[in-house]
């Protein structure tokens, strides 16, 4: 398995539930109602598939490569995206927050839930342009060959052990079910 590939195809489904998220924000705004329940479909998928999954396999063996071969955690790209990574975990936290409500949210409440989603969805459509067009290509650029084999591998175990516990097979499933709502 090409590391560099399969992150880029997760990003397109990743996009696809961002523009569905967004099709939900714009009908929170127009109904002024928001459906929790849907809303933590949402909230599930970005915290266990591109959170839990796609941005782990980043952090943990693709971002580590590349500083082992020479990339800063401190200033350049690794470090603006493990910032971004962060400031996207601050939306979804507050957007889970919302979503266990046991109410009808009030009309500030459900504001801030579309300007959280239409941030977020900017904030990682724009992160994933970068990695696209220019992380993923530098470090397939600059990293040797061993470490590219490397990374493959680990994604390879990692691919292995979430598809014997289920969860790619879930979360493909949800992302789905979420792309066909709107």
């Amino acid at each position: 398995m090409d590391p560099i590939k399969k992150l880029v195809e997760e990003h397109r489904t990743i996009l696809a539930v961002l523009n569905s998220f967004t099709s939900f924000a714009e009908v929170i705004r127009k109904n002024e109602s928001c459906d929790n329940k849907k809303l933590g479909n949402y909230v599930r998928f970005i915290q266990q598939y591109a959170d839990k999954y796609h941005h782990a396999k980043e952090e943990d063996i693709l971002f580590e490569a590349m500083v082992e071969h020479g990339f800063s955690k401190q200033i350049g790209p690794v470090a603006m995206m493990l910032h971004e990574h962060v400031e996207g975990r601050k939306y979804v936290k507050f957007l889970h927050e919302a979503s266990l409500e046991q109410r009808e949210l009030t009309a500030p409440e459900r504001q801030a839930v579309v300007n959280a989603i239409c941030g977020y969805a900017e904030l990682l459509r724009n992160h994933i342009y970068k990695e696209d067009n220019i992380l993923y290509p530098m470090a397939s650029q600059q990293l040797p060959q061993v470490a590219y084999i490397s990374m493959s591998d680990k994604f390879n175990l990692e691919e292995i052990r979430r598809l014997e516990l289920g969860e790619v097979v879930e979360m493909e499933t949800l992302a789905n079910e979420l792309i066909s709502v709107n």
